[in-house]
């Protein structure tokens, strides 16, 4: 009785143990979050509380895109985040897949939701997109990754009221 007693016991604090380890090693979502490392990012709040509205272009090209403030909350669909960034002139062309926001909203991913991807249309369409805006990583407008098929797009509507609504001229950002 006494060995049963013992282990019992031993496996009780054994277990204790590592429940509180773990409670240590456990990070809040925010945590990795990081102003240079976006991707990370795993919430609108944890977003919000690490952009930096006076750098609000700020970000890295990785993999194909442009991880700027916008694109990040595009892909965790922080409208409001967005916005902010927006106001205190993010270029609204900068960010996401091969650095274009207005092509990347005509794709599907991350969302696969026509209408959430309508309603960032609408939100980026308030302030200057201009498609002809080449980023400095491909060297490529948006309506050049579309005429050239680089990729394909994924909502031909939201592509052909991006090309009806945005500004014609070159945007001086």
């Amino acid at each position: 009785m006494q060995k049963s007693t013992t282990r019992r016991t031993t496996s009780l604090r054994f277990m204790s143990a590592i429940i509180t380890s773990s409670l240590f090693l456990t990070t809040p979502a925010s945590a990795g979050c990081d102003i240079l490392d976006l991707q990370r990012c795993s919430s609108c709040a944890a977003l919000a509380q690490t952009i930096d509205p006076q750098q609000p272009d700020l970000g890295e090209y990785y993999r194909g895109a442009y991880w700027n403030g916008l694109y990040a909350a595009y892909k965790l669909n922080c409208q409001s985040v967005a916005k902010t960034l927006l106001d205190h002139q993010a270029n609204p062309n900068l960010g996401g897949t091969l650095g274009s926001l207005p092509f990347t909203v005509a794709k599907a991913w991350p969302h696969n939701n026509h209408a959430i991807n309508r309603q960032w249309l609408e939100l980026l369409l308030h302030y200057q997109i201009d498609l002809d805006w080449k980023n400095p990583w491909t060297g490529k407008s948006a309506r050049a990754i579309v005429d050239e098929k680089v990729l394909p797009i994924s909502y031909p509507d939201i592509w052909q009221a991006l090309l009806t609504k945005s500004s014609k001229g070159s945007t001086t950002r």
